[in-house]
């Protein structure tokens, strides 16, 4: 992605979002806070496939209409569907504007400090709020909208719903933070969670990745994808979105371009996956070898920050003005080498030649 780009401009992101995890410009939108109609443009305009609408279920447009008091009119421009689409689903589910969910007395079975506790602090949705006190979701709506307990926001309501979560060991946290250091990406799926993303010309480094993350508590979506631009092709692997990504990627992401974060703390794996990713082994034509770690991508504040942590483990550096990366000298080469450690096996195929130190 270019430097500067809009996520939804990005035509990689975009194929990611549409083709291999099949969301509707709807979805996409929303957690991106934008008009639908906005990833409409961007996706027609690179020629990326559209997925399949994301129809209502008969649960959504029953509370919508009943609770909400919804018209087709409105609901077909919730969902981007034509107002006939919405009128189809409802004749054939049955649904009329004069139905009304449930009909026992939550008023008698909870407090309006109770359902507070329950919704607000415990996170619970309505529909659960509903099975634990045997109820209809559409009764502990009425009711919340009566005592004034405002909604979650939709991608927060999502998120509860279908959030995955995972337990980031520091092996795992190290790992993704030296993949960020180079070609990685973190990306946001919605306010609250946020995915990995990697691309690489070498299938069997993507694959590896992929192995490695799943070790660690953190599963592929779909598949490997191969691409080909006519220029050069390439793998890709995406993850699942986690919350716990989500918090990295607030350091990472600040303000939307990729930082190198004051909280970093490098460590051998951290820089291992750094070199691999981003490092390049230069044989000097009067014996010995120089490191060259490629942080053009950062700006030079950020560069010169690792050279400090750099400094403050005992390896001495240049810095290249011309294109703003890291030099390691031939004389603290094999001191980096040596902190850093061997090379993985499962990808010495493709890398190995990095530790080719004279």
């Amino acid at each position: 992605m270019k430097k500067g780009e809009s996520t939804y401009k990005n035509k990689e992101w975009l194929t990611e979002q549409c083709v291999s995890l099949k969301k509707p410009d709807r979805q996409i939108a929303l957690s991106l806070g934008i008009e639908p109609k906005t990833i409409s443009y961007w996706r027609n305009k690179h020629g990326v496939a559209c997925a399949m609408k994301d129809l209502p279920s008969r649960e959504e447009l029953v509370s919508l209409y009943t609770v909400e008091k919804k018209t087709d009119v409105e609901i077909a421009e919730m969902f981007d569907l034509g107002q006939t689409t919405i009128c189809r689903m409802r004749k054939q589910f049955g649904i009329n504007a004069n139905m009304i969910g449930g009909s026992k007395p939550l008023k008698m079975l909870l407090s309006k400090d109770e359902l507070r506790n329950l919704y607000i602090n415990m996170e619970m949705s309505d529909e659960q709020i509903g099975d634990h006190i045997g109820a209809s979701k559409y009764v502990v709506y009425w009711w919340r909208k009566k005592h004034g307990i405002l909604a979650r926001d939709l991608s927060l309501a999502h998120h509860l719903r279908t959030g995955n979560s995972v337990v980031l060991s520091e092996e795992a946290k190290d790992f993704i933070c030296g993949e960020l250091l180079g070609d990685g990406h973190l990306f946001e799926s919605s306010k609250h969670s946020a995915g990995y993303m990697h691309s690489s010309k070498y299938k069997e480094y993507v694959q590896w990745l992929s192995s490695r993350f799943n070790d660690l508590g953190i599963e592929q979506v779909g598949k490997i994808n191969r691409y080909d631009d006519g220029k050069a092709i390439s793998y890709h692997y995406c993850s699942r979105s986690y919350p716990e990504l989500m918090k990295i990627r607030k350091e990472w992401y600040p303000y939307g371009e990729k930082i190198i974060p004051k909280s970093l703390v490098i460590t051998p794996m951290v820089m291992l996956h750094h070199y691999i990713g981003d490092g390049a082994l230069k044989k000097n034509p009067r014996g010995g070898s120089s490191i060259n770690l490629h942080t053009d991508g950062f700006e030079k504040r950020d560069v010169f920050f690792l050279r400090e942590l750099l400094k403050n483990i005992g390896i001495n550096t240049n810095y290249h003005k011309s294109n703003n990366t890291i030099y390691i000298p031939v004389s603290a080469t094999k001191d980096f080498i040596s902190y850093i450690g061997n090379c993985p096996e499962e990808i010495e195929g493709v890398y190995g030649y990095k530790w080719a130190v004279k």
